[in-house]
């Protein structure tokens, strides 16, 4: 230990000789024990992520087999139950059937029973009844033995379920219907469109196992290596990576993992291939779980900073017993220290301990006591000064603070009423522009937009239509069932306007039950529709207190010519609502396309 002691320079104090001597031993031993456990510990770390991953793979793979066999079933029991109770013939029956299992397990989209011929008898909503699928392949399976088909996009019921956006993604499961007295004699075939979501949803069931979502993504791909589901959902089926379809053609195991990397990025793959479940052989489907290598590793990374860490926490202990071995012979300085570091208010220096018996400390501490006493007198007169200048910065504080106070409360006052005002204003405004029944703006606000309008379309060179429309026979209706019930028909056709129009477009009333539309850059095609569409929906309303009793509207169309003013354009359309409402009412006519009318 004195050779060791020997080998640091000599103006070195002592008590951190004896810090870096431990220090050193400690950190050489800890450094090889940390580095060997690091290495055990990381081979078997890696091969515990890997399974982990398999093991997430089977479980998502087991839990989609098993679904399917469950609606394999389910169709397979409804198609008994329609059978050995003759249904086929009683649509509703089997209509009533079809929606309670739906109700039962909501990522059916749909369910139907179709005839031997194709044609759909009875399905849940109604939707494709009176349809023809025997083109679809999950039919033509299914006249023989029950069908399982894999993902595909349904384009005519998605835009029935959808409501025209992007195609939904189904799975086709299907069983024929035999004869209950004659099992040889096909009756038809019930056949199912599972939602694909269903599928993300046991994906999300799983997903808060994995270590980092994140970085974290689940694939499912089919016998040609397409993805049916991955991390982005896509309209059409992609190939799966070449970074993850190469290593996995190399494994021909039923489950495993696999290390790969895509660039710089590492990835830690576990894989199942689906065998199916009972009765349901499957689709052919492999199910990856891939994780960065980066986030999969974490715990081996944390692993290495704990023992770093207790490495740091063993050097610091070892060399502490150096150094307290060291602390008494400083003792006495640093009893001294500590007193002049603990003076108290009155700047008092108590000295007591075993540093009294140095000379040299005695000296040096009487002369701290006499230092102290006269910075004390000094610290006393800072004091009377700071407590006079406290004083009157406080006084002076809280007059500034009751001035601060009247102007914040006055400049408030200020501001509500400022806002009554312009809110007051608002009001006004929008109740000259405003008709008070229908909520619609008025007469005078049509044409104070409508040339807005044409002015912008004249400047773009867009085009303009405007529809003049005229509630056929609404006298009678006022005289046969009073104002309130005109009042209904009046406020139920300005919802239909409203709901039939885009927000760009101009809707009014001008009076009485007339009406005017401005449509914004359409197209012919487009105006026509929109008038037709006004037209049809105010004929489909229903009145109780009319009865059976509909009604209708005469709709006069005129689109605008470059140069034409507004009121040429109007009037135009007024002349069509009048040819309407001759040849018979509740019909659309258009002016002929001529700025002279």
């Amino acid at each position: 230990m004195e050779k060791a002691l020997r080998l640091f320079p000599k103006n070195l104090a002592l008590h951190w000789r004896w810090f870096l001597l431990f220090a050193g031993v400690a950190g050489i031993l800890t450094i090889s024990l940390s580095a060997y456990i690091s290495e055990l510990a990381t081979a078997q770390l890696k091969r515990q992520i890997g399974e982990n991953l398999t093991q997430l793979s089977s479980q998502l793979s087991d839990t989609l087999d098993r679904g399917l066999y469950e609606r394999k079933r389910d169709i397979q029991v409804a198609a008994s139950l329609i059978s050995r109770y003759r249904l086929g013939d009683d649509q509703q029956a089997v209509r009533d059937l079809l929606n309670k299992l739906q109700e039962t397990y909501s990522d059916y989209a749909w369910i139907g029973f179709v005839d031997p011929n194709g044609k759909v008898i009875s399905a849940t909503g109604k939707l494709l009844e009176g349809q023809s699928v025997v083109q679809r392949p999950w039919f033509q399976h299914a006249q023989t033995e029950p069908f399982v088909g894999d993902v595909h996009a349904a384009l005519l019921l998605s835009k029935k379920l959808n409501g025209g956006k992007e195609p939904l993604r189904f799975l086709d499961v299907a069983s024929p219907v035999r004869d209950h007295t004659d099992p040889s004699k096909l009756r038809g075939v019930i056949g199912a469109h599972l939602n694909w979501r269903w599928a993300r949803d046991v994906e999300k069931s799983i997903a808060y196992l994995l270590r980092n979502e994140d970085d974290a993504h689940v694939y499912i791909i089919d016998g040609n290596n397409n993805i049916v589901l991955g991390p982005n959902d896509s309209e059409e089926l992609e190939q799966l990576p070449e970074h993850l379809r190469q290593p996995l053609q190399q494994h021909n195991n039923k489950f495993g993992w696999f290390a790969t990397s895509n660039g710089n990025n590492r990835q830690i793959v576990g894989y199942t291939r689906s065998e199916g479940f009972r009765s349901y052989e499957g689709l052919g489907w492999t199910v990856l779980v891939t994780e960065s290598a980066t986030a999969a590793y974490s715990e081996i990374t944390e692993l290495k900073q704990t023992i770093l860490l207790i490495s740091i926490l063993v050097i610091i202990g070892v060399a502490a017993i150096g150094w307290f071995a060291a602390k008494y012979i400083s003792l006495p300085l640093r009893q001294l220290t500590r007193a002049t570091v603990a003076l108290d208010d009155n700047n008092a220096l108590e000295l007591h301990g075993s540093y009294q018996q140095y000379p040299e400390v005695r000296v040096l501490s009487e002369t701290l006591r006499s230092m102290v006493t006269r910075l004390g007198e000094q610290r006393t007169q800072l004091r009377q000064l700071n407590t006079e200048l406290d004083s009157k910065v406080q006084q002076r504080t809280a007059e500034l603070e009751q001035l601060n106070a009247k102007l914040s409360d006055e400049v408030a006052q200020r501001r509500a009423m400022q806002n009554e005002r312009e809110k007051l204003i608002r009001q006004l405004e929008e109740q000259a522009n405003t008709d008070p029944l229908t909520q619609l703006a008025n007469r005078r606000r049509f044409f104070e937009r409508a040339e807005q309008l044409l002015q912008r379309a004249e400047r773009h060179g867009d085009n303009s239509a405007v529809l003049a429309l005229d509630l056929d026979h609404f006298k009678r209706i006022n005289d046969d069932y009073g104002h309130q019930m005109g009042d209904q028909v009046l406020q139920r056709f300005a919802d239909v306007l409203r709901s039939a129009v885009r927000d760009t477009d101009l809707v009014a009333r001008t009076g009485g039950e007339e009406f005017i539309v401005m449509l914004e850059r359409p197209q012919t095609s487009s105006a026509e529709e929109v008038a037709e569409r006004i037209r049809k929906s105010l004929a489909e309303q229903h009145f109780e207190e009319m009865g059976e009793v509909s009604v209708t509207v005469s709709i006069g169309a005129a689109i605008w010519q470059q140069k034409q003013s507004l009121d040429q354009l109007i009037k135009r359309a007024d002349n069509a609502l009048y040819e309407a409402k001759e040849k018979g009412r509740n019909t659309v006519c258009w002016a002929p396309d001529s700025v002279t009318d």
